[in-house]
Parts: structure tokens; C-alpha cells; sequence
């Protein structure tokens, strides 16, 4: 069974929040929680593509704000850059992907 985008983004929030205040861990969390994991985060990672990014930060657009998408964005970003620096997307000796290369 592969990893969930709620299982690496919890690994991501976790090492991350060593460095923030706790008010910004809250914040981010309850941002992965409320707008992100009902969305995405059942997914497999590896299953997770650049349209199903795209098609979720247009709807978050059109019916919240730039803001909102925006701060989506940027925490899809770094979750996935988290899961290929610990392997969960591919190796991170090589730079390897073992999956579509195509995620947000």
C-alpha cells in the first residue's frame, strides 16, 4: 500500500514544526486539515499528479481567494519536496522519481 499525502504531510508538519512558533504549527496544521486532507489526503503520494493539484488550487481559487490557493500551493510545494528528500517520491541519492514527475 503506498504512503498517503495525509501520512508524509504529518511527517513534513512534524520535522517542520520543530522550527516554527507553535502558533504558525497550528496554523499550518489546521490548513493541512481543514482545506488540504479533505481533498487530497487519502491519495498515494506517487498517485498525486499535477492535474489533480491544478484542478484543486482552481476551485480553491474560484471560491475563496488568490490568498487561500496561494497559501495551498506553497504547502503542496513543500510536502512534496519533503517526500523526494526522504525517498517517498523516488530516490534521493539520484534525484530519481519513481512516479510521474507531474505533481505539484
Amino acid at each position: 500500500m503506498s504512503t498517503t499525502f495525509a501520512k508524509v504531510a504529518q511527517e513534513w508538519h512534524e520535522q517542520q514544526a520543530l522550527r516554527w512558533s507553535d502558533t504558525h504549527a497550528e496554523k499550518t496544521w489546521r490548513w493541512l486539515e481543514t482545506k488540504i486532507f479533505p481533498r487530497l489526503g487519502k491519495m498515494p503520494i506517487r498517485h498525486i499528479t499535477t492535474r489533480h493539484c491544478a484542478d484543486f488550487l482552481k476551485e480553491v481559487a474560484d471560491n475563496k481567494t488568490i490568498h487561500t490557493a496561494h497559501r495551498i500551493k506553497l504547502i503542496l510545494s513543500q510536502v512534496f519536496k519533503y517526500a523526494l528528500s526522504t525517498g517517498q517520491l523516488g530516490d534521493p541519492e539520484t534525484g530519481q522519481v519513481t512516479v510521474p514527475t507531474d505533481h505539484c
